[in-house]
């Protein structure tokens, strides 16, 4: 199944809107998370499986995407 792996990144809660999600419709999330370093870059990795079926994934450069400082 899944390997347990320890993140700097701990997500705490996942809202998705609609819910339940319908097949061929638009669907959003918006994804809270806390860190316990800091993160100077990186990959934005999002991966969709349902019941074990792989669904969608896309990959992003991580600053481009969220609220960072520049050092």
């Amino acid at each position: 199944m899944y390997k347990k792996v320890d993140y700097d990144v701990k997500v705490s809660a996942v809202d998705i809107t609609p819910y339940p999600v319908a097949r061929g419709k638009p669907a959003s999330f918006s994804i809270s998370a806390t860190i316990s370093t800091s993160i100077f870059g990186g990959k934005l990795v999002i991966e969709v499986s349902y019941f074990g079926w792989h669904i969608h994934i896309e990959t992003y450069d991580l600053f481009a995407e969220t609220s960072c400082f520049d050092w």
